[in-house]
């Protein structure tokens, strides 16, 4: 986004929380398994059997992505070029004002 261009991300984790979908870029549907599965991988996180690529990496195992969603928006991308500005302008206006350090240290500190 602090680029200028459009971005396409996966709806889970931290992603879902950077942009707008449909404004800097697109957010693809992502499914997981319900809550309470995974919890032996979290536990093994936590002690420290695994590192925390180790834990991410074995829980994207079991994430599906919507592929047919990803060509989606990347076909919308690459056949639109006023799509591609407006998405990119859009992306780096939103990444100025959100994630600018004159922005972050004060929600840090007020943390």
């Amino acid at each position: 986004m602090a680029a200028g261009l459009p971005v396409v991300i996966t709806d889970w984790n931290g992603y879902r929380d950077t942009l707008e979908d449909g404004v800097q870029g697109f957010s693809i549907p992502t499914l997981a398994p319900p809550s309470g599965n995974g919890d032996d991988l979290a536990a093994r996180y936590r002690s420290t059997r695994y590192s925390y690529g180790g834990y991410i990496g074995r829980t994207a195992q079991f994430t599906y992505v919507d592929a047919n969603a990803v060509g989606e928006a990347y076909t919308r991308l690459i056949e639109n070029d006023d799509l591609r500005k407006q998405m990119g302008a859009a992306g780096r206006k939103h990444a100025v004002e959100k994630y600018n350090w004159t922005v972050i240290i004060p929600e840090y500190e007020a943390l």
